[in-house]
């Protein structure tokens, strides 16, 4: 990937807004800095980050920004995207996903303890 001016100037918009500790990693010398840049877009929630992220990819070519798009699979002949699930590191830090899940038991539609 060939980075430009406009790109130079997106990737540090990103990286100013992006919360600090996902900010850290992120280095414009880095060689992997395209798969870092995919996992920022579908790890964040926030809409100016993704904008941003997906302008860089769009700058940076079709073939670059068909990475950015959701995968798409059939099923009896309709198209249907999935959805990329996020990082590991962003699932790591929300507290709910760290409990133990407790079944839950259900007869007749009510909740049995």
């Amino acid at each position: 990937m060939k980075v430009d001016r406009y790109m130079v100037n997106l990737f540090f918009e990103i990286k100013r807004n992006l919360p600090p500790e996902l900010g850290a990693d992120l280095k414009i010398s880095s060689a992997d800095l395209s798969s870092a840049m995919i996992n920022v877009y579908w790890s964040s929630d926030d809409n100016v980050i993704r904008t941003l992220v997906d302008a860089f990819f769009r700058r940076a070519g079709e073939e670059w920004h068909a990475q950015l798009q959701p995968k798409k699979r059939y099923y009896r002949g309709i198209e249907i995207a999935e959805e990329r699930s996020p990082t590991q590191s962003n699932s790591s830090t929300s507290p709910e996903l760290d409990k133990p899940k407790t079944k839950k038991r259900f007869y007749r539609g009510a909740l049995v303890e």
